[in-house]
């Protein structure tokens, strides 16, 4: 690691540092992970919590982003929130990116990576609190979603499939070399070309299960969610938070 990019990494650190000091969160984490942290330059921002590895872009947003992800690694198999189930697929990386996205907004970052996530997780915070995101630094996934019903955990494996589908579309844009604001309609006729694919087919089912709330999933691709209508979808879905707003850990 260059002594350039050492000093830029200390300088994310103490940004992550300042929110978890803020809400009294875990730090060990960010320490521990930051010692024997592996750097390697590349175009895009990434984290691997295996292999306590960042690739750096340069892009301190993005990087900001990535450090919260390592704050949130202390079992080395999975970051946040996120639990790896018997079937060897992970469960909660929805809502393990919006909290990472909601984080990285309180460290100075001014790119939102996950909005329609970021927003359902803004809408958990508003309403029970900021404390029962100290889950996400304990990195302790079975205790977060014990603190919630049924229908809020059905939904929370919906996100997954969202967040699944959404960067399969990134993907597809970047190979076709299109630039990723203001894309939504691009984003749906993408979708409707692969109908018969699993992106196409995992579209549809979401469409469908919103659909039958009630709740327009257009407004979702525009990225013009913010935790006022995600409440509005906790409401049809019969989640209700209000029960976890006293809660101590």
């Amino acid at each position: 690691m260059s002594e350039e990019i050492k000093k830029e990494i200390n300088l994310l650190k103490s940004k992550v540092l300042a929110v978890l000091d803020k809400y009294k969160f875990r730090r060990s984490n960010l320490f521990i992970n930051c010692r024997t942290l592996n750097v390697r330059e590349s175009d895009n921002s990434d984290y691997s919590c295996r292999t306590n590895s960042m690739s750096y872009n340069g892009n301190r947003d993005e990087c900001i982003h990535e450090m919260f992800h390592l704050a949130s690694n202390r079992n080395r198999l999975v970051d946040g929130i996120c639990i790896r189930q018997s079937n060897g697929e992970l469960f909660g990386t929805g809502l393990n990116e919006g909290i990472t996205d909601m984080f990285a907004s309180m460290a100075g970052s001014n790119k939102v990576c996950y909005p329609f996530e970021r927003a359902c997780v803004l809408a958990i915070t508003d309403i029970s609190g900021m404390h029962i995101m100290r889950d996400y630094f304990d990195n302790n996934g079975v205790s977060f979603f014990k603190r919630f019903n049924t229908s809020f955990v059905e939904f929370a494996r919906e996100l997954d499939k969202y967040n699944h589908m959404m960067r399969e579309i990134d993907t597809l844009y970047r190979i076709n070399g299109y630039k990723l604001d203001k894309v939504s309609k691009r984003k749906v006729n993408l979708i409707r070309e692969n109908a018969g694919s699993q992106l196409g087919i995992t579209y549809m089912a979401l469409e469908d299960f919103l659909e039958t709330l009630g709740f327009d999933y257009r407004q979702i691709l525009d990225d013009r969610m913010s935790e006022f209508d995600v409440l509005d979808l906790f409401k049809a879905l019969d989640i209700n938070l209000d029960d976890y707003k006293t809660m101590e850990l």
